[in-house]
C-alpha cells in the first residue's frame, strides 16, 4: 500500500541557512529510500488551529515501513541537527493510500 509522508515545518528566520542545508541533504536520501517527491508548498495562510507552519512537503513512499527506514537511516539521523537549527518546528506524518 502506497504511504505518503507530510512535513509541516515553520523555518526559524535567524537560521534559514541550516534549513536551506538540511533540505538539501534530505532531497538525495529520499530517493535513496524509495521516497518520490509530490510537493512542495507555502503556507499562503493558516485557517484554524494554533500551529502557524509555512511549509508543507509531501512525498510519496512506496510503503509505511520506507518511510520509517528513512526516517531511521543513519544518513537522515545525521541531519537532525540541522533540522532542529533550521526550523523552529516540524511535524512529519505518513498516511496510508
Amino acid at each position: 500500500m502506497t504511504a505518503m509522508m507530510f512535513a509541516l515545518a515553520t523555518v526559524n528566520p535567524e537560521a534559514k541557512e541550516k534549513a536551506a542545508e538540511y533540505s538539501e541533504g534530505v532531497k538525495p536520501l529520499l530517493g535513496q529510500y524509495g521516497g518520490k517527491p509530490v510537493g512542495r508548498y507555502p503556507i499562503s495562510a493558516q485557517l484554524v488551529g494554533e500551529h502557524a507552519a509555512n511549509v508543507l512537503l509531501q512525498v510519496e513512499f512506496p510503503a509505511t515501513a520506507d518511510v520509517m527506514t528513512f526516517l531511521d537511516s543513519p544518513e537522515y539521523r545525521a541531519l537532525i541537527p540541522l533540522r532542529e537549527a533550521g526550523f523552529a518546528s516540524m511535524q512529519i506524518y505518513v498516511s496510508e493510500a
